[in-house]
């Protein structure tokens, strides 16, 4: 087997010729996005992901077998940040692909995407424009909003892997049980099991630092959200979720508005 790094585009012999194939990185999910520049036109698009695969070599630009694919979030603030975090990511891919070529395996994944070249000077601009004006509103939100999180429980059925829970958990979230937060405290975020009781970090509205708490299990309320940990030993499943994020004392309702409008807008463009 030959791994390419570089080294431009090849000419691909007949696999009936070739008596080893020829496996190389694209940074890119195949199916929508091939070519170049690596995670660019995904910014330009503002997609929440980066795929990544490593690929049996075709004479068709990143068209070939899939061997292994993963997925990085796309920080759409920094195209630095974006690349560090896929090329973190990729050779992690490297060990499954060579296991899926010893076992014949693919991953069902159809690289019939658009083919992307270089972009001209105008669209650089137009991607540095729209990453100037998304940092500037990752600080307003950072400096004026806050997320205040809550922790939930659940009953689900035994023997659920911790997917298959999670699964359940989000379709009933109407049974959803979380602890009260009581002050100084103002959300609790990040919680896991300890005995029969739950660990959370739980937010000092004084002092704005993160506290441990350890909470009983018995004291609960209603609650919704999105993500979810599971404990695979007992019949329960620890829920986190984020609410309406809250405006931060020092700001008014009006730019509050304003905030949520414009993200609005943008999230549906």
């Amino acid at each position: 087997m030959v791994v390419k790094f570089g080294l431009g585009l090849l000419r691909i012999p007949h696999p009936l010729t070739l008596s080893i194939p020829i496996i190389s990185y694209h940074h890119g999910d195949p199916s929508a996005y091939r070519g170049r520049p690596a995670g660019f036109y995904e910014m330009l698009k503002k997609e929440p992901f980066l795929g990544q695969i490593v690929q049996v070599l075709a004479n068709r630009l990143d068209a070939g077998e899939v061997l292994a694919f993963a997925q990085t979030r796309v920080v759409q603030h920094s195209y630095r940040q974006t690349l560090i975090d896929s090329f973190r990511m990729s050779p992690l891919l490297l060990g499954k692909a060579l296991q899926a070529v010893a076992n014949g395996n693919r991953v069902n994944l159809q690289p019939n995407g658009k083919l992307f070249r270089l972009p001209s000077d105008i669209i650089v601009l137009v991607l540095a424009t729209k990453m100037f004006m998304r940092a500037i509103g990752r600080v307003a939100y950072g400096a004026f909003i806050e997320k205040r999180w809550r922790v939930s429980m659940v009953d689900h059925a035994g023997g659920a892997c911790p997917t298959e829970a999670i699964e359940q958990a989000a379709k009933r979230s109407q049974q959803w049980e979380s602890p009260h937060v009581r002050p100084p405290h103002r959300f609790h975020a990040d919680p896991f099991f300890f005995g029969e009781d739950i660990l959370v970090e739980a937010m000092n509205g004084r002092t704005g630092k993160g506290e441990l708490l350890r909470l009983r299990g018995d004291s609960r309320a209603s609650c919704s959200g999105c993500a979810a940990t599971a404990r695979s030993r007992s019949a329960d499943c620890l829920v986190t979720s984020p609410t309406l994020p809250r405006l931060k004392k020092t700001v008014g309702a009006t730019l509050f508005q304003r905030l949520r409008a414009g993200r609005a807008r943008q999230s549906t463009n």
